[in-house]
C-alpha cells in the first residue's frame, strides 16, 4: 500500500513544479523521450513484480538499497576523480532509465536522485534542464506506477487524500 500511495502522492506534488519547468522551456524533449523509452516499461514491470512479490519485501528492499548505494558511490567516485563532463551519451538513457523505472515501481523512490545523476553523466544539459527533465520523468513514472498499484488495490485513498491536502 505504501508504494502505490507514495507514487500517486509524488505525481500530484510534481504537477505544479512540472508545469513551471515546462512553461520556462526547462525540459529537454529528446532526453525526456529517451528516459521514458526505458523508464515506462521499467516502472510498469517493477510495479507488476511488486504486486506479485508481496512476500519478498526483504529482497526488494535489499535491491533498492544496493541500487542507491551503487549510484551514490559512482557519483562520488566521479566527483573525487574530478572527471570532466564528457561527451553526450544519449544511448545510455533508455537502458539506465529502465533500471530506474524498475526501482521506482518497486519502491516509489529513485527517479529524482538517480535520474539527475544519469542526466548529468549522459548529457550536457544545464542544471536547470536536468532538473526540469528529471522532474517530468519522475511525474510520468509516478503516474504510471501509481496507476498499476491503484489497479491492484495497493493504494490507501484516505492516506493519499490526507497527504495531498497537506502536500500540494
Amino acid at each position: 500500500m505504501a508504494v502505490g500511495t507514495a507514487l500517486l502522492f509524488g505525481f500530484l506534488v510534481k504537477i505544479p513544479a512540472g508545469g513551471v519547468y515546462l512553461l520556462k522551456g526547462e525540459v529537454d524533449d529528446r532526453a525526456l523521450f529517451r528516459l521514458l523509452l526505458g523508464g515506462v516499461p521499467g516502472v510498469l514491470l517493477g510495479s507488476l513484480l511488486l504486486a506479485q512479490l508481496k512476500g519478498a519485501k526483504d529482497l526488494v528492499l535489499l535491491l533498492v538499497g544496493l541500487t542507491v548505494v551503487l549510484s551514490a558511490g559512482l557519483g562520488l567516485w566521479r566527483s573525487l576523480k574530478g572527471l570532466p563532463q564528457g561527451k553526450e551519451r544519449p544511448h545510455l538513457l533508455p537502458p539506465a532509465a529502465f533500471g530506474i523505472g524498475l526501482e521506482v515501481g518497486f519502491s516509489s523512490a529513485g527517479a529524482g536522485a538517480l535520474g539527475t545523476l544519469l542526466l548529468f553523466h549522459a548529457t550536457r544539459l544545464s542544471p536547470q534542464k536536468v532538473v526540469g527533465t528529471d522532474l517530468l520523468f519522475g511525474l510520468v513514472l509516478a503516474l504510471l506506477g501509481g496507476g498499476v498499484h491503484l489497479y491492484f488495490g495497493q493504494v490507501d485513498p484516505g492516506l493519499l487524500l490526507a497527504r495531498a491536502t497537506g502536500g500540494v
